[in-house]
């Protein structure tokens, strides 16, 4: 295999690398560990909604989306303008100052 096809390789493999995070319902006091959702880079908002409303088995205008940290206990809203690079990278859940 040439270099240029092995560069072209590793390329393709560093753009679908994704971080997995567990996903908890929680409803009132209630909380539900629903399993995890990997986070990619290009990742779609709608389709991110789409994945945890079918995991989750509410419907999409119902849901509100949280990241958030056990050690800091901060807590991201993820909205429509949510950067899934910066949130693939694990930046967000670094505590203030770190």
């Amino acid at each position: 295999m040439s270099s240029r096809r092995k560069r072209g390789r590793v390329e393709m493999m560093e753009v679908v690398r994704g971080v997995s995070f567990p996903v908890i319902f929680s409803y009132d006091k209630a909380e539900t560990n629903i399993g995890d959702l990997v986070v990619y880079p290009k990742l779609d908002f709608l389709w991110f909604l789409s994945v945890l409303s079918h995991k989750i088995g509410i419907l999409l205008r119902q849901l509100t989306v949280f990241l958030s940290s056990l050690e800091t206990c901060q807590q991201i809203p993820i909205i429509g303008k949510v950067n899934f690079n910066t949130i693939s990278r694990e930046e967000l859940l670094l505590p203030y100052g770190a």
